[in-house]
């Protein structure tokens, strides 16, 4: 049987190999491990020569995480600390839009508009930097979500712990699962991708 091709973007970067320095496309294999270990196949996709034509042989996709995405793509000021790769910006930006397409039918693409198109296309007047601002109504939704619900961490997540971890503990419906992965950060399918699956396996079995 033949395995899901799993797309992975990566990075394209000044590298040295062996003697060699060389531009590289290139992924922490930690990404690959984690694809594989779940049955699927990974491929690498370069930001050298974006193109949406890539998504016709995938059965899924990855967008590895890295440096900040410039904020002038939702009409807000760069930061001085911001870390931005304009050409891998624009290589999955340019995936992500095809992808809203692919998944929403035509007839219904105004009304399914996704939050990444109406942030970046200025379609809503919403703009990104207010979402940080409005997670009161984040906390109401999920007190009110009826949808099997878990939260899988990092133990030594510093995003998510303290009094991050505490106000979803008090806003998640009774009964919600808090797994913490140990000795995984904020990225725990990068730190510990076999215990992240062996998680969401057991989850998975009890909600079937």
């Amino acid at each position: 049987m033949r395995r899901p091709l799993i797309g992975l973007t990566a990075y394209a970067q000044q590298v040295q190999y062996g003697s060699n320095e060389v531009m590289a496309g290139m992924l922490p294999m930690t990404y690959v491990r984690a694809v594989h270990a779940t049955g699927g196949r990974a491929v690498l996709i370069t930001p050298d020569d974006p193109g949406t034509d890539v998504l016709e042989s995938l059965d899924g996709i990855v967008f590895a995480g890295g440096g900040d995405v410039d904020p002038s793509h939702w009409g807000a000021e760069v930061h001085s600390a911001t870390d931005s790769d304009p050409v891998r910006d624009a290589s999955e930006l340019q995936l992500m839009r095809a992808l809203v397409g692919l998944l929403s039918p035509q007839e219904d693409a105004a009304e399914r508009a996704t939050l990444l198109e109406r942030l970046l296309e200025n379609e809503s007047g919403i703009e990104a930097g207010r979402i940080a601002l409005e997670l009161g109504d984040l906390w109401q939704a999920l007190a009110e979500c009826r949808a099997p619900l878990a939260v899988v961490r990092g133990a030594l997540s510093g995003m998510t712990g303290g009094d991050v971890n505490a106000r979803l503990r008090r806003a998640a419906p009774p009964g919600t699962p808090f797994i913490d992965i140990p000795e995984a950060h904020h990225h725990v399918q990068i730190d510990q991708p076999l215990a992240l699956v062996a998680a969401l396996r057991t989850l998975l079995e009890a909600w079937a």
